[in-house]
């Protein structure tokens, strides 16, 4: 029975391996151009400083892990939800409260990056911390006898999820990090400058304007 089963079904995996294939590739081909233009708009925005140019790759990849953040503790905390708890257990009410809290904290986190606050971004680290004991602390929960009649059957997938998260946690609390040492080397400022944060008068020794009457950086800055 089941190896007519499988013989039927079978056609259509091996297609959906052949459409997962092509779309791979087509996302690394898309991921190569794209990548070129996202060079160019770093150098638009915030001109051939290398140093700064790095400074503000590491700040674009903690808005992308802050934003990735969000939705793999979402995807943890509803699987956990869904498939774990029961609405009679204490966890219920506190996982469910930890959705908005989580999104506060990322936003918090957001704004210290954006204005520099070496304050905020000590207290998100912290709170990265604290997110990582708490994964460590649900996966070797997963793996005690006493819960094994809970984990029984949803063990391998909350695994999956659990270290997802820790991954992505270490990611954002590394990169954290990167940007924090940062701070005060004039990466704020220039991204000020491009949306117009600053008098005219400022942003003249910093711009050139080309023939098509748009502002440019010059090589020299």
């Amino acid at each position: 029975m089941s190896l007519a089963i499988f013989q039927f079904f079978q056609p259509m995996l091996l297609a959906s391996i052949g459409v997962l294939a092509s779309v791979s590739v087509m996302f690394m081909v898309l991921a190569y151009f794209v990548y070129h233009a996202f060079g160019w708009e770093i150098f638009k925005r915030v001109g051939a400083d290398m140093k700064i140019r790095r400074m503000y790759v590491a700040y674009r990849l903690l808005v992308l892990l802050l934003k990735i953040d969000f939705f793999a503790f979402s995807g943890f905390a509803v699987t956990y939800i869904i498939l774990i708890l029961k609405s009679s257990d204490a966890e219920f009410g506190i996982t469910i409260a930890l959705f908005p809290l989580t999104l506060m904290v990322l936003l918090l986190a957001f704004w210290g990056l954006r204005r520099e606050s070496r304050v905020t971004m000590w207290v998100f680290i912290f709170c990265l911390c604290g997110s990582t004991a708490y994964f460590v602390f649900k996966c070797a929960r997963m793996y005690d006898p006493k819960q094994e009649i809970k984990y029984e059957r949803q063990r391998a997938m909350m695994t999956y999820y659990t270290i997802v998260s820790l991954f992505v946690v270490a990611a954002t609390l590394f990169q954290s990090v990167v940007c924090l040492a940062n701070f005060g080397f004039g990466l704020k400022e220039r991204i000020e400058m491009t949306r117009g944060h600053r008098s005219d008068m400022e942003q003249i020794q910093d711009y050139y304007v080309n023939a098509a009457g748009d502002r440019r950086m010059p090589l020299e800055g």
